[in-house]
């Protein structure tokens, strides 16, 4: 079968290295590596085109390298409801030009604004699309904690125009088991449509003992049971909880250091400081992506917190596929997406229920009695080779492409 020629489209995001443009430029590239014709289409905010020029030129010209297309087509503001409907009506006219200009045969659109224009442009066409939810969204997070900013009215449109989305779409891409039931429960979605698709990582096989143990002695980690986060220090984060955790284990563990993976160093610090936590068993390393893999292989044990709500049960955070890939155990609260059962399932990892002291004492206690043997490790990075791999995600994108060029869809 002719490989489909394929629109990757985005509102905004890609301008930043999040994890959600991080997963958003590894699928494209995955999939253009597999011989599709793929377009990528992004609308960022034309303060951020000019701030961030560098950026966008060189996504362009590894996608043209890729032979790619890359279309960047800035924009005023970013709040859909508010004085808004004129601009909705251009973008969506460039989308329904773009498409038959460029021969598309399948739109994929990721997030919620992608996903609005798509409906917008295509809703009297029968070119299949794919509607891909990488997580919930503001007004449903709100609405839950009960603390809304948005007027009763936008938070109905907003509703509204989800379940638009929603009935609109040939297939609905979904991070986690938990979202798809939400999916289906709260927009009464076809369970056939809802596919699982979680975040994906390059599983790579773990370095050897010898690249390992040089680059702990490089790290000044030799001899050393070694704690790691890696992240921001976005409160959300719980990256108090974090340096919490890590002071119990440095009273608890022998020899124990904590090394954090950040571009925020110097924040870092001062976060350490404000805990007292003592900086002699402290290494922050601010990286690129491409370097994160070989940095968390050098460490022992991983953590991963979040609360109990929401956004955090619909997940699939890359860092934990990305721990995992790494050979690291993790220590994780039990309310992220498809996490927990992986960790009970396959035995790599701690959970834990509460985010409180004696919880990490408990969690600790736990971790001291652990045998860290290669064993372990190559059990953490061949269950994130089984799940997270783009080689297992990238195959169910190929088997539903290929069944909506068959004529298998699922509009209402």
């Amino acid at each position: 079968m002719t490989l489909p020629k394929l629109l990757y489209l985005t509102f905004q995001g890609l301008e930043t290295y999040s994890g959600y443009a991080i997963q958003f430029l590894s699928e494209a590239e995955g999939l253009i590596h597999r011989g599709y014709p793929l377009h990528v289409l992004t609308f960022p905010d034309w303060r951020t085109v000019r701030q961030k020029s560098e950026r966008f030129q060189h996504l362009e010209e590894k996608h043209k390298s890729l032979g790619a297309g890359f279309t960047v087509r800035p924009v005023i503001g970013e709040y859909r409801w508010a004085s808004r409907k004129l601009l909705d009506v251009w973008l969506a006219r460039y989308i329904r030009k773009l498409v038959h200009k460029q021969n598309i045969d399948i739109v994929h659109a990721h997030g919620f604004d992608a996903g609005y224009l798509v409906e917008k442009a295509l809703r009297n066409s029968r070119i299949p699309t794919v509607l891909d939810l990488h997580g919930a969204y503001f007004w449903e997070k709100v609405n839950e904690l009960g603390r809304s900013k948005l007027s009763l009215r936008d938070m109905s449109r907003a509703r509204y125009h989800k379940q638009k989305m929603i009935d609109f779409a040939d297939r609905i891409f979904c991070v986690s088991e938990y979202f798809r039931s939400y999916i289906n429960d709260v927009y009464f979605a076809s369970s056939e449509k809802i596919i699982l698709t979680p975040s994906g990582v390059d599983v790579k096989p773990l370095p050897a003992k010898s690249e390992r143990e040089t680059l702990r002695k490089q790290l000044g980690l030799a001899g050393k049971f070694v704690l790691v986060y890696a992240g921001s220090t976005h409160r959300w984060q719980k990256i108090d909880d974090v340096f919490q955790l890590a002071g119990i284990m440095q009273k608890l563990i022998p020899k124990f250091h904590l090394l954090v993976l950040s571009r925020s160093a110097k924040q870092m610090e001062q976060i350490a400081d404000e805990h007292s936590f003592p900086l002699d068993k402290l290494t922050v390393k601010s990286l690129s992506h491409d370097q994160m893999h070989i940095h968390l292989a050098a460490a022992d044990v991983s953590v991963l917190l979040r609360e109990n709500n929401l956004v955090n049960k619909v997940a699939s955070p890359i860092k934990f596929a990305e721990y995992l890939a790494a050979g690291l155990p993790v220590i994780l609260t039990d309310c992220i997406g498809d996490t927990a059962a992986l960790i009970h399932e396959q035995e790599v990892g701690y959970l834990i229920h509460q985010l409180d002291l004696p919880t990490y004492e408990q969690v600790t206690r736990q971790v001291q009695q652990t045998n860290f043997t290669q064993e372990l490790r190559e059990r953490c990075n061949q269950a994130a080779a089984q799940v997270y791999d783009w080689s297992v995600i990238l195959d169910t994108f190929d088997s539903q492409y290929e069944q909506l060029m068959s004529g298998i869809t699922e509009k209402s």
